[in-house]
């Protein structure tokens, strides 16, 4: 009784604590090739010290870490949580690949360990893909091709809405929305100033930026990007609520393209403008 108490609190402790940890501070893909050799070793160890005990039991005790963190968010809003799906996803293969570790012989924990290593190696170069598919994809989100750019309203610095004349243009205008407290956003700053600038020395593009407001102080983003010494414009979109109604965003950053008032992209900062190159040479 006492060790299975033990590996479900370890069972807790490698995702609520370690897995958070990574998934906050270094990243996502890491923290998924991260979870396949966590669990992998941990459900090995699990079957082989608890050998008492039936195999659905030892599945829950190593489950139990899993499903507090990643069930409850799902049921509430899955579409959400799309961001750490792979995740998931990595831990259950972890498991699956730990318990045939367990159960086959030499050859087969030899073939579960390289299966693991491929699996690490595909995450890690494919990673952007993967993420891009799960956060701004037409099958999870709306359709681009749906979206009123104008049905969001943007106000300026002065708090005085500029829908009218902000998107009426034959320009290609890259929207980077984001918010004051995603850390990836502002990490994004420097590429978003050096595009600015970039965009200034060409006719046809013009970047913009708008921050969600979560206090209601329009005046507050405009200080923040000042006072990191960038000098990207800066708009203010009133609340969280109306960007995820009308554009179907549930996290940011996200960037639109967009041209004569109509949407053409949304995806990544970088991917955004290699997106108007092609599109260049379109129009």
């Amino acid at each position: 009784m006492k060790n299975n108490i033990i590996f479900i609190v370890l069972s807790i402790v490698i995702n609520v604590i370690f897995l958070s940890v990574v998934r906050g501070f270094v990243g996502m893909d890491i923290a998924c090739i991260v979870a396949i050799f966590l669990y992998l070793i941990f459900t090995y160890i699990v079957f082989e010290r608890l050998k008492s005990l039936k195999t659905i039991q030892k599945f829950t005790i190593i489950l139990i870490g899993t499903l507090i963190v990643h069930l409850p968010q799902r049921l509430i809003n899955f579409r959400s949580q799309l961001v750490s799906l792979p995740e998931l996803i990595c831990e259950l293969i972890g498991i699956i690949l730990g318990y045939s570790f367990f159960y086959f012989g030499k050859v087969g924990k030899v073939v579960c360990f390289n299966i693991a290593i491929i699996l690490s190696f595909t995450i890690y170069c494919k990673n952007e893909k993967i993420f891009d598919l799960l956060n701004y994809s037409d099958f999870f989100y709306k359709n681009i091709n749906l979206i009123n750019i104008n049905s969001v309203s943007y106000s300026d610095t002065n708090n005085v809405k500029v829908n009218g004349t902000l998107f009426n243009s034959n320009k290609f205008i890259i929207l980077n929305i984001w918010a004051s407290s995603c850390g990836s956003c502002i990490a994004e700053f420097p590429e978003i100033d050096s595009l600015y600038k970039l965009s200034l020395k060409t006719k046809n593009i013009q970047l913009l930026t708008a921050c969600i407001l979560q206090n209601q102080n329009y005046k507050m983003p405009y200080k923040l990007v000042k006072n990191k010494n960038f000098s990207f414009p800066v708009f203010t979109i009133k609340n969280w609520d109306i960007v995820q109604k009308f554009y179907t965003m549930d996290g940011v950053p996200v960037t639109f393209v967009i041209k004569d008032n109509k949407v053409l992209f949304r995806g990544s900062l970088l991917d955004s403008w290699e997106e108007i190159l092609k599109l260049a040479s379109i129009y």
